[in-house]
């Protein structure tokens, strides 16, 4: 056990006392708060506003307050509605720049918006919904009925989506309740992409040096493994916690923090238990893989295929949850080995999860890192000291 510490002290310090690591992870954990404090800055002083100002002529002034209603829309810029004696002056106005849009009736009884930038869809489509619904009255006005009736049914006419969760609460998904989460899922991708890639290159390095002859004379080949993958473990753990925290402060200095409607402590807790069973599962696996190799060069084939697997569990969640959030794929997914370190803890965050199938996740996937960790030890073991022409992955599981 001794020498197993020994190895991760040694593992640990040689990336984590690094210039290069120590400076890498100063700037980022900079720029994140940088940029937290700089959206607050901004915001105060309202330069992420999108106030746009629109000038009517006579033709279109009566729309004045159904226009003001569209600028109060999410995702539609503030319009600020003023008027102008005459088509040519509201247009005089774009031109000169004291104006972004002039609407002005043409003679067929439409619209034409005029402006010297590019409109976004959004308005465009409002504008043109605006216009529908004018006709729409004028039409109802002609046959005798009630414009003010049926602006009232139609105001009164939409569609609210609700998804009922097993308990029988509300769990519908939005977009500001699901972004932190992919946000979440991408960390631990990076986190268990970036310790696994290391663990490799680290053991392609010393058997294509040859150094690894005179380290297995003291240690077992199993200690080694061992030992790597829990320092290396230990230090993607620190920078992720440091970038997670760096990511929390950015997000209290821009102050959208307390807009977030989601337990960000609850999300984190599952994704990082998770997190660290799926760094501990890949990093056996790359470290496996990497044993097969004898040269740089064959680095790509010998880790190629854990990098693929580790893209699939990684693309599962993050889209799933995007285009099916509460499907059965996603909650078969949670419950796979490897997959499920990813996929569990996301859909639990979005409440698509009950908390006894978290935990059934869990052990499943405890039990497949042990099976895991004893086959790649068993590959490590046996091809780490096997020079010459490379081995394939499915001779060296015969072998092992």
């Amino acid at each position: 056990m001794n020498k197993v510490l020994l190895i991760a002290r040694r593992s640990f310090t040689e990336i984590a006392c690094t210039k290069s690591t120590i400076i890498t992870s100063l700037v980022i954990v900079i720029v994140m708060l940088a940029a937290g404090g700089g959206i607050r800055f901004a915001s105060e002083r309202g330069w992420m506003s999108s106030e746009s100002m629109i000038v009517l002529e006579p033709g279109t002034s009566p729309y004045a307050s159904s226009l003001r209603a569209i600028g109060s829309q999410p995702g539609m810029p503030d319009l600020t509605v003023t008027s102008a004696p005459s088509a040519a002056a509201a247009e005089k106005q774009v031109k000169d720049g004291d104006a972004d849009y002039a609407l002005i009736a043409t003679p067929d009884a439409g619209w034409e918006l005029v402006t010297t930038d590019a409109v976004a869809p959004s308005l465009e489509l409002a504008l043109t919904q605006l216009l529908q619904s004018a006709k729409l009255g004028d039409y109802v006005t002609e046959l005798g009925g009630n414009t003010s009736e049926l602006a009232h049914r139609m105001a009164s006419a939409h569609v609210v989506t609700r998804t009922i969760g097993e308990d029988g609460g509300d769990s519908s998904i939005s977009i500001e309740r699901l972004a932190p989460v992919l946000v979440i899922i991408f960390f631990v991708f990076l986190a268990v992409t970036t310790g696994s890639a290391t663990l490799a290159m680290g053991v392609i390095q010393e058997k294509a040096s040859r150094i690894i002859e005179v380290i297995i004379s003291t240690v077992s080949p199993l200690q080694l493994v061992v030992g790597k993958v829990l320092g290396l473990g230990c230090f993607v753990l620190a920078q992720t916690l440091l970038y997670m925290l760096a990511s929390l402060g950015a997000l209290a200095l821009s102050g959208f923090a307390s807009s977030l409607p989601i337990d960000l402590p609850a999300l984190l807790g599952p994704a990082l238990v998770f997190g660290i069973v799926g760094y501990f599962i890949f990093s056996f696996l790359y470290a496996a893989m990497a044993s097969t190799a004898t040269r740089m060069e064959d680095s790509s084939a010998a880790t190629g295929p854990m990098t693929l697997i580790l893209v699939v569990c990684f693309y599962v969640p993050f889209f799933g949850l995007m285009y099916a959030p509460g499907s059965t794929f996603l909650t078969v997914c949670s419950m796979l080995p490897i997959v499920g370190c990813f996929t569990a803890p996301a859909v639990y965050a979005v409440n698509q999860l009950p908390l006894a199938m978290l935990a059934m996740s869990f052990g499943i996937q405890i039990v497949s890192l042990a099976g895991i960790a004893w086959v790649a030890s068993r590959v490590y073991a046996r091809q780490i000291l096997h020079f010459g022409t490379r081995m394939s992955v499915w001779k060296a599981l015969r072998h092992a």
